[in-house]
């Protein structure tokens, strides 16, 4: 079984590349650091899950945190819920949020645009959050491509405001 997962992943690869980088086109940084917030990633982020047809058997829900500096005056994070075989829970947690490029003179790229440079994908919140983000996604999609079944109910929570504090 442990075999048949890791094909599976390895199918996989270009398509999380792809993800990867079309989830870090977008600037998905706090209304408390100068950005618009979540709200573009997190619709995206929906978007991908139904793509991946995870949304077929996982509850899909929304959740809006209040926030008075963002553009709808609330902060969204998306969780999912995929049944396992047991009511017992594993739970991943990755944030949306990313910090600011900074100055865009020590950029040899536009962070927004990733470019894959070797085996390497580079750009904006690629390591932090996006590998966790997207590794999280595939590797429930991985173990249902196998055929596997989940022993526990998996639930991934995709966050906002990590960046600034988790308020």
């Amino acid at each position: 079984m442990h075999e048949k997962i890791l094909s599976q992943a390895e199918k996989l690869e270009g398509l999380m590349i792809d993800t990867l980088t079309r989830l870090c086109k977008i600037p998905a940084i706090s209304p408390h650091n100068g950005g618009t917030g979540e709200d573009a990633k997190i619709a995206e982020l929906e978007k991908i899950i139904h793509e991946l047809g995870l949304d077929e058997k996982a509850k899909i829900k929304i959740e809006y945190v209040d926030d008075e500096k963002a553009l709808n005056k609330k902060r969204p994070s998306l969780f999912l819920e995929y049944p396992g075989k047991k009511s017992r829970r594993l739970c991943i947690l990755t944030h949306v949020d990313i910090v600011p490029e900074g100055d865009r003179n020590f950029w040899t790229l536009d962070p927004f645009q990733p470019e894959v440079r070797g085996s390497r994908l580079y750009g904006r919140g690629v390591s932090d959050n996006g590998t966790g983000l997207v590794s999280s996604l595939f590797a429930l999609k991985a173990l249902l491509n196998a055929g596997v079944e989940p022993e526990y109910t998996v639930n991934l929570a995709f966050v906002a405001d990590e960046e600034m504090g988790s308020r």
